[in-house]
């Protein structure tokens, strides 16, 4: 796209149908920290930034905007018109799983840099994207905007309203409140022309204004891998990290003694957090190479202890039939157990999580298809080797041919790929050194799934992730990690979280490090006082530790660079300057923002439903089943109510010994109301109200309650 388009004229000839007259089309990428490209799944490799934290905590304003040019480039490599960042949003609370995209908490910080797009959420009852208040009255009228306004994704609830407000563009496409339904509210004069005109007058002005990059419409994704570009990352990187604490002069550290690098981070490569912001990398420099390439001998190494969620990626740890680092990828249009099934697609990938929302071939001839996923992995020494399968789709995972787990016939829902996936199932498995052990996936698409998606349509390929680790004793190995530091000059100890804790679709329950690892700092740093702690997270962790332990920084999620940067830091080759752009609570109880909404032992009540647990046993010696009833009593009504309403029930089969928990969710105006005769509607007072769980009316075992904050009224369903 080289030219511009005359708006008034095209806005003159068009109507409300059809799509004519060559309006050039623009392509979006994320994201908050690099540019993907067009796709999840085998996407063009790219640069990858510090996350938003990390480039708020440089408080540089010439850098970050040298760091937008930059990203400014990898767009038009990549054929992009837009990139979809930076995310702007004020961390409110530790636990939010996208606080690492923002650069502050503080509006000032935050605020260097905007885009609008609405948000999901609604602002006192009115979503984003429909508030005449925020888009018109706010960002037009107060600010002055003058750009085009989108919504996030699926983020669109309503034709009239939306349209009305200031909503120039629904996101994605295909458009589901446009299209016809708008063409019906201008006919009924629910929108006026006037109205739908200046929509599409922003529309084509933001054509207009990304016409200057030279882009051109459906361009070629390419790389733009350069010295100069790696050399930005690990400037930028080192200027991300924050001197957390340095007593006795620990650093920087000495490039000539003996040393000791420890810690689940130390040969991971957290580059990014999880969500929009993932991306494949030109490369990634885990923090154990950083270190090593800066030493004078080889450094000792042990884990320490296990960070992880789900089990690690292994496609580094995999060779192809060719010798590939990485699995190779067969795709079918028939079931394994066809006969000369024929290869409709064949790739080779070095990534074991394959999220197939944009994956597309040809010779695929419905949505429903299968998948062989083969790699070696050789042993690097006797022990016993766990490998892990998640699935949205069914998936099996064979070692030598012989069936390790089974993620099709039951399936358990989980949180993977945004929650419409499966729960992580596991395998272990003794191996011995130097052994070679054929490892293979058989994968069935997104229409095999076992379980219910719900509204989350996002894969429709499905997707697939395969994990694996050693299997270790978490306390003998602190132990034999303190002994090793004791005899060790100087220890650095790499840790934190990753993606798998900090991502778009999941927030943190709370701010302790997983695992073992506070046992594990805790006790190296008492075994060997040169200890510095290089801390990884997006958003703040709590560390029971810190007043013991004499050198910490915090390098925060880095980008391609991350192990450079921290080696350049702490060795002395950057002087570290920046600063927290967020705070960091010593608990999460003293963060402000903490209990200040309802909750109950800490979680969040939502007003939408009403979710009962219950974990129900059959204790007898036959399978039977059971019937979970949940009724609700208000406490003080107005009018004389029943001591005990039946709002919702399930029924549960159960073979001998077997237990499962039984979820009730009801809508908490269908579990509260009742007929207002006076103003003719349903009535939800304010007050509080028991939940009363058993197997009968008279029956109760399990006894909870709920608050109504504020007497409403509402009528239809």
């Amino acid at each position: 796209m080289t030219g511009t388009v005359d708006v008034e004229d095209v806005l003159s000839k068009l109507n409300n149908v059809e799509k004519r007259l060559g309006i050039p089309a623009i392509r979006m990428s994320d994201g908050p920290n690099g540019v993907r490209g067009t796709k999840f799944f085998n996407g063009v490799k790219a640069a990858c930034f510090p996350c938003g934290t990390g480039l708020g905590a440089t408080w540089d304003v010439d850098l970050l905007r040298q760091a937008g040019q930059l990203m400014g480039d990898e767009s038009k490599s990549k054929g992009s018109h837009i990139i979809l960042g930076p995310t702007i949003n004020m961390q409110r609370s530790p636990l939010g799983g996208r606080g690492f995209e923002s650069l502050s908490e503080d509006p000032v910080l935050a605020g260097l840099g905007a885009a609008a797009l609405t948000a999901y959420n609604k602002v006192n009852g009115i979503h984003v994207s429909e508030n005449d208040k925020i888009l018109k009255g706010i960002l037009r009228g107060e600010w002055g905007w003058e750009g085009m306004v989108m919504s996030d994704w699926w983020g669109t609830y309503s034709t009239s309203e939306a349209i009305n407000a200031g909503l120039d563009l629904e996101m994605a496409g295909p458009t589901r409140w446009r299209g016809m339904a708008l063409q019906q509210a201008v006919s009924v004069g629910k929108v006026h022309q006037h109205v739908l005109d200046e929509r599409v007058r922003n529309v084509l002005n933001l054509i207009n204004r990304v016409s200057a990059a030279k882009i051109e419409e459906y361009a070629p994704e390419l790389t733009a891998d350069t010295p100069e570009t790696a050399a930005f990352l690990r400037k930028i990187g080192g200027e991300s990290i924050v001197l957390m604490k340095n007593e006795d002069k620990i650093l920087p550290l000495s490039k000539d003694k003996k040393t000791l690098i420890l810690g689940p981070n130390a040969k991971y490569a957290a580059i990014h957090g999880g969500g929009s912001a993932a991306l494949a990398a030109y490369y990634a420099v885990t923090p154990f190479e950083g270190i090593k390439s800066q030493l004078t001998s080889d450094p000792l190494y042990t884990v320490g202890c296990y960070s992880h969620k789900e089990l690690p990626l292994i496609g580094d740890i995999l060779k192809t039939a060719n010798g590939e680092t990485g699995i190779s990828f067969k795709a079918y249009n028939e079931a394994p157990n066809v006969p000369d099934r024929e290869i409709a697609d064949e790739l080779v990938l070095t990534k074991t999580e394959l999220l197939m929302m944009d994956y597309n071939c040809s010779k695929l001839k419905s949505d429903l298809w299968y998948g062989t996923i083969e790699g070696t992995y050789t042993a690097e020494e006797d022990c016993d080797f766990e490998f892990s399968l998640g699935v949205y789709g069914a998936a099996k995972l064979f070692v030598d041919d012989k069936l390790l787990i089974d993620n099709d016939t039951v399936q358990r829902k989980g949180t993977m790929f945004f929650n419409c996936g499966t729960a992580e199932e596991k395998g272990t498995i003794p191996v011995k050194k130097g052994q070679a052990y054929q490892i293979r996936v058989e994968f069935s698409s997104a229409p095999t799934s076992k379980l219910d998606p719900g509204s989350n349509t996002l894969f429709g390929s499905g997707a697939v992730r395969i994990g694996g680790a050693k299997v270790i004793d978490a306390e003998e190995e602190i132990k034999h990690a303190a002994a090793l530091a004791k005899n060790t000059d100087q220890v650095i100890i790499c840790a934190g979280l990753n993606s798998d804790w900090e991502s778009e679709g999941n927030d943190r329950d709370n701010m302790a490090l997983p695992g073992y690892m506070d046992a594990l700092i805790t006790a190296v740093t008492a075994a060997n006082p040169s200890t510095v702690v290089v801390m990884q997270s997006g958003t703040p962790v709590e560390m029971p530790w810190i007043s013991s332990t004499k050198a910490m920084i915090h390098a925060w999620y880095g980008g391609n660079e991350t192990g450079n940067a921290i080696a350049d830091v702490l060795f002395g080759k950057v002087n570290p300057s920046a600063k927290l752009p967020l705070s960091f609570p010593k608990r999460l109880q003293d963060n402000p923002a903490f209990l200040s909404y309802k909750t109950e032992r800490g979680r969040v009540l939502y007003n939408a439903s009403l979710k009962v647990s219950v974990k129900v046993s059959n204790t007898g010696d036959l399978p039977g089943a059971e019937v979970i009833q949940v009724y609700v009593s208000q406490k003080n009504p107005s009018i004389k109510r029943p001591k005990k309403e039946l709002k919702g029930f399930k029924k549960v089969y159960l073979e001998k010994g077997e237990s499962t928990t039984v979820e009730v969710e009801i809508e908490t105006k269908y579990a509260t109301s009742f007929w207002d005769e006076v103003r003719d509607s349903w009535i939800i007072e304010k007050d509080t109200y028991d939940v009363l769980v058993g197997s009968t009316s008279e029956k109760i075992q399990v006894k909870g309650e709920f608050e109504v904050g504020k007497t409403s009224w509402w009528k239809g369903l």
